[in-house]
């Protein structure tokens, strides 16, 4: 364990804005007098006792008691809010190993500059660090989420329509388009247990004993990052009951098997009837079956997400946005195997 001791006091002296430096200043000498909504504020930090001598720790304080504080004067301002903001210290491109909470005022925090350091807070110049701070991000200013919307709504459309057709037995031929994004028989399909002769029935229980696997492994697999000393996490991991939850990762190569499996079986079954032509159709199904909805996926975690997180890890959440912004053609395009881990990293 690295010995370092970070205080409230110490992170206020290296804030970048001097006007920032004072109002907090202000701010805490209102909370030593026993200024109510100043006391709320200060006391919604990160505590000084708890960090004591442990590098790695995560300690947000009170998310919820910051954004509640109705501010008053400090300094001769009248329009100053509260906003939260974490400090956190990494390892070269390693995730953090420190992440504390702060509640600063807005005079503190911008959309645009949300590195509030006025100096690198380095240690032997191995890790390094930074104050990223929430901010009010409009959903109607965002084109890209207006035009996701849109198509969301041309979707939600198409399911009325369909389910509509679907129920009052529309045969047309315009009608069966429509029908393809009926609720009704889509549900139907979907939850069907009826098989046919020919199908491998063994099967169903693999997918369903998987499927199992992959729900406990991402409900449970994140847990050990969300713990206030970290270090803890060194036993939670180590607990024989847990392996089932580390090794999750591999559960996904199942349907992978699956898959491949189902694909070669189909093909030696018709590989007397295949044909140059048959090929190329027979590849683009499966290009068509599947790009749609990843498609969907993608939109959703790029135009979406970022507007729904509220809390302290919210900041966490725009990391994984900014990887799907950047590289997103490259998995639209099935070719992101092809391309460096690297070019899934965040960069900071």
């Amino acid at each position: 364990m690295i010995l370092m001791l970070i205080t409230r006091k110490s992170l206020i002296n290296i804030l970048k804005e001097k006007n920032c430096v004072e109002d907090v200043q202000a701010i805490y000498a209102l909370s030593a007098v026993g200024v109510d909504w100043a006391y709320k504020m200060t006391d919604s930090w990160f505590k000084d006792g708890e960090i004591g001598y442990y590098l790695m720790q995560k300690d947000f304080g009170n998310f919820a008691q910051c954004k509640d504080v109705k501010m008053e004067i400090v300094n001769n301002k009248t329009d100053l809010e509260p906003k939260f903001c974490r400090f956190s210290m990494q390892l070269g491109n390693n995730p953090a190993l420190l992440s504390l909470g702060l509640c600063l005022p807005s005079s503190c925090t911008t959309p645009k500059n949300n590195e509030l350091l006025r100096t690198p807070y380095n240690i032997s110049d191995i890790f390094s660090s930074k104050i990223e701070c929430e901010f009010e991000r409009p959903f109607w200013k965002s084109k890209a989420a207006i035009a996701a919307f849109v198509v969301s709504c041309i979707f939600f459309l198409l399911v009325l329509i369909g389910t509509f057709l679907d129920l009052i037995g529309a045969e047309e031929t315009a009608a069966k388009f429509f029908i393809c994004f009926s609720f009704k028989t889509n549900a139907n399909n979907v939850l069907n247990t009826q098989h046919s002769k020919n199908s491998i029935q063994c099967l169903h229980g693999i997918r369903a004993i998987t499927i199992m696997w992959v729900v406990l492994g991402h409900t449970y697999s994140d847990t050990p990052g969300y713990i206030s000393n970290i270090l803890q996490k060194m036993t939670t991991i180590n607990n024989l009951a847990f392996q089932a939850i580390s090794a999750a990762t591999v559960s996904v190569d199942t349907f992978f098997v699956l898959s491949g499996f189902l694909t070669t079986l189909l093909f030696l079954i018709n590989i007397q009837k295949l044909r140059p032509k048959v090929f190329i159709l027979y590849y683009l199904h499966r290009v068509i079956r599947l790009t749609p909805v990843f498609a969907i996926v993608l939109m959703i975690e790029i135009c979406f997400v970022k507007f729904i997180p509220y809390g302290p890890y919210s900041v966490e959440r725009d990391d994984f946005v900014k990887t799907c912004e950047s590289s997103w053609w490259k998995h639209l395009l099935f070719i992101h195997n092809f391309f460096s881990a690297k070019v899934l990293e965040v960069k900071k």
